[in-house]
């Protein structure tokens, strides 16, 4: 009787039909399902060359030494993950939460330590050291030291880990330390933007906004900063944070010289529109863009705006009779016919105007001519 193998010993040969492999297969988990001893299911679960038939065994197994040592040594991981989720010996938990390689594996025998206070040190290494990053987080939502918690947070390999242990971190001086930290600007950086995210206090987001390591965290520190202001604005610049609105500016050729911002588009048309120092107007109005000789100068929906609060007229009347060249000493760029005709009809020259309306016509149809003969 010896020379025959039992229906678990048996092994799939590689010339095996399907139809075949599947008796074979039913067979031994028919004798698994019928064994009755501790012994043979422990036989069963340490030998059996199938890994379901090992697996059968295993979920029917008492024998805590035999689950233990299969949880410890056993190479193949459905038997070692199955040998796990059967363990409740509390020693040889800690040790496979401790030491196996598979950090799921891990974490799974964590979960069946029954003391509370053990339980949390085995999450806190879980949580704090390499293995997967979502194992990780995952330990981190089970444990409920602050001070392990804290330490995560301030220490763990992975930044989702350590993103979640922030949310249990309120100290104001602490958040500003993991902001302020050094590290990796990509994985780290996510870590000291989550610390800036949870702290309200203005003088340490100050602090970080001016001292943290991480571009992203000093970022993330102004726009904080900039939302819990109470904006106390001077023109286009608050007082207190420093943040600019694209209102109020005092421009000083395009440039605010509150802020120091080039402005432009919009923002450059309310600032002309709201000026009322008229020598800085007669300057806009009078100062054509020029690419070569006056790129600081203004174009002409802006110069339009200037002119109509100009009062001088006799400066009108310069820039109507100017093509281009200077005003005072200065170049003043080019003065397109649309320009000189709203400055003539500002002063009430009609001769003037009609003048340039017909030296504008006449420019229009040389310039038409120049461009066929051109082509």
């Amino acid at each position: 009787m010896g020379l025959f193998k039992q229906a678990w010993q048996c092994n799939f040969k590689e010339k095996d039909s399907r139809d075949k492999r599947q008796k074979l297969l039913k067979k031994a988990l028919n004798q698994v399902a019928k064994a009755e001893s501790e012994a043979k299911l422990a036989r069963i679960a340490l030998e059996a060359p199938l890994t379901t038939v090992r697996g059968a065994a295993i979920k029917r197994l008492d024998d805590q030494a035999v689950l233990a040592r299969l949880a410890l040594t056993e190479n193949d991981m459905l038997v070692r993950g199955e040998a796990i989720r059967q363990l409740t010996d509390q020693v040889a938990l800690v040790q496979v939460a401790a030491t196996d390689p598979y950090a799921p594996y891990r974490l799974l025998a964590a979960k069946a330590i029954t003391n509370d206070a053990v339980a949390d040190q085995v999450f806190h290494a879980i949580a704090k050291g390499k293995g997967e990053s979502h194992v990780a987080k995952e330990a981190v939502g089970r444990i409920s030291n602050p001070g392990l918690l804290l330490d995560i947070a301030q220490n763990a390999y992975y930044p989702d880990a350590a993103i979640a242990a922030l949310e249990s971190v309120s100290d104001q001086s602490v958040l500003a330390g993991i902001a302020k930290k050094d590290g990796d600007i990509y994985q780290y950086g996510k870590v000291a933007t989550a610390a800036v995210a949870r702290m309200t206090d203005p003088k340490l987001l100050t602090d970080v906004a001016q001292n943290a390591q991480i571009c992203y965290a000093r970022s993330a520190a102004t726009e904080k900063l900039k939302a819990l202001c109470s904006h106390e604005w001077d023109g286009c610049k608050c007082k207190i944070c420093g943040e600019i609105r694209d209102e109020q500016h005092d421009i000083e050729r395009i440039t605010c010289k509150r802020c120091g911002r080039t402005l432009s588009g919009k923002a450059l048309l309310e600032a002309v529109r709201n000026l009322t120092d008229q020598a800085l107007l007669e300057k806009i109005a009078s100062t054509g863009y020029d690419l070569r000789m006056c790129p600081h100068g203004f174009t002409d929906d802006v110069r339009m705006i200037a002119m109509e609060k100009v009062q001088n007229k006799s400066v009108l009347s310069i820039i109507a009779n100017a093509g281009s060249g200077f005003m005072n000493g200065r170049y003043v760029g080019s003065n397109s016919y649309s320009i000189r005709i709203a400055a003539a009809m500002k002063t009430g020259d009609s001769a003037l105007v009609e003048r340039l309306k017909q030296d504008s016509a006449s420019y229009a149809q040389q310039y038409d001519a120049d461009m066929r003969s051109g082509m």
